[in-house]
Formats: structure tokens, sequence, C-alpha cells
């Protein structure tokens, strides 16, 4: 029981936790490296993950099992990623919500503009095509 870093064989769990959860999970193969996983009794209930760009990066989706909600996984599950990031030399977070802007406010993010996105993130499938236009765009300084 606890965290891991993602292995190739998760990703069919990962993909499956993030489509339950609606959200997008068709490019997350290119990122696997960075996902952690939460186990429980051998079975992924909670994973995150992160897109790097040496000082910036992208969080991806966090997602929890319907079952396992409501008792800080998420929480815990982005506590451990920031740990990691840090330990690369990511400096800026950088995440795009249309559900979940006020969670992430209790986490420390901040609305940004679009247009004030460093051209890294920009570049991701995540910013230019899997998340609507309308999603929020959030960051927070890490350093």
């Amino acid at each position: 029981m606890g965290f891991r870093k993602a292995k190739d064989t998760d990703l069919t769990l990962i993909e499956t936790l993030l489509s339950a959860s609606n959200l997008s999970f068709e490019d997350c193969f290119k990122h696997l490296s960075q996902f952690l996983v939460y186990e429980e009794n051998e079975l992924i209930v909670g994973i995150g993950g992160a897109e790097v760009y040496d000082e910036v990066a992208l969080l991806r989706s966090i997602a929890v099992h319907s079952e396992h909600r409501g008792l800080g996984l998420a929480r815990a599950i982005f506590l451990g990623l920031k740990t990691e990031l840090l330990k690369q030399g990511v400096q800026d977070l950088y995440l795009l919500t249309d559900s979940a802007e006020l969670y992430f406010k209790h986490l420390g993010f901040a609305q940004i503009e679009r247009d004030k996105v460093p051209q890294e993130i920009k570049q991701t499938e995540q910013f230019s095509s899997l998340c609507p236009s309308s999603a929020q765009v959030m960051t927070l300084r890490l350093k």
C-alpha cells in the first residue's frame, strides 16, 4: 500500500481511471515516467502525473477511484508529485481545469491568462487540443 512511480504495465489502468473520471487520457502514455500511482491491496486507486519541460511543468490530471474519494488521497498525490518535480528542478507548475478551480486554489494555485503561459506549456497536447479552450489556466510557483 502506498505510492510508487508508474510502470508501463500500469498504462491501461491509468487510462481507465482517467476515463472514468471524465479526464483526458489520450496522450498520457507519452509522459508515463512522470506519473505516480497509489496502490491499495495491489490495486491502483489513485494517480497523478505531469509533463516536465526543464523548469516548468504541466500538472496532468489527478484522479482517485470513486470509492476512495474524500480521504485526502488527491492532495497526497499532488504533494508527492510536487516533491518529485522539485527534485527535477521544476520552478513553475501549470494546470488546466474546467471543474476543479476552487480545489486547486486551496492548494495555492492562482488563475493566469492563457497568453501568459510559457511556450513549452502552450505546445502540449493538453493545452493545444485535448482540454477545451474554456478551461481555466492556473499556476503555482514551486521555488
